[in-house]
């Protein structure tokens, strides 16, 4: 298990501030992992953090979305009959923080609605709950901003 190895010093790495030594562990981390297929799910979760902390959110985004991508294409289960971590729901999560921070409010709240739907872990989270009200404010403020905030019902009190 290099790869975890290198995982963790590239987590250390990029807690110091060091971007580029940090892709560079998680591309030798990546090259590590060769023989295991479902490690590019994880791969391209770790690199979107990192593109995250460096303020590239967009690039983040991009490589969130490969990491689902590769992670539909993966079985559940390794050769041996163990079963594989799905890493589907960090992802989407890390994805739905992106996209908050990039204000792309509408894709905020369907991956984190995504999580909280699918997974008992996130839906026992508070913060996962407030971050879902927070995509819901900034969808409404935006819709305001443009003038169309009549599109959306009143709020009844005693129904």
């Amino acid at each position: 298990h290099n790869q975890s190895a290198l995982n963790l010093k590239a987590n250390l790495e990029q807690l110091k501030g060091n971007t580029k030594k940090s892709l560079i562990l998680c591309s030798e981390a990546l090259g590590a992992a060769i023989e295991d297929p479902s490690y590019e799910a994880v791969h391209a979760n770790n690199l979107g953090v990192v593109y995250e902390t460096i303020n590239k959110r967009h690039l983040a985004l991009l490589s969130l979305a490969k990491g689902l991508r590769t992670n539909k294409r993966t079985t559940l289960f390794h050769s041996d009959g163990t079963t594989k971590p799905d890493q589907s729901m960090l992802v989407l999560y890390n994805a739905a923080m992106c996209s908050l921070q990039a204000r792309n409010y509408v894709s905020a709240y369907e991956c984190m609605a995504t999580c909280v739907a699918h997974s008992p872990i996130f839906r026992d989270r508070p913060r996962c709950w407030l971050r879902m009200a927070e995509a819901c404010v900034g969808i409404y403020s935006r819709l305001q901003a443009q003038g169309d905030s009549n599109k959306f019902s009143a709020v009844e009190i005693n129904g």
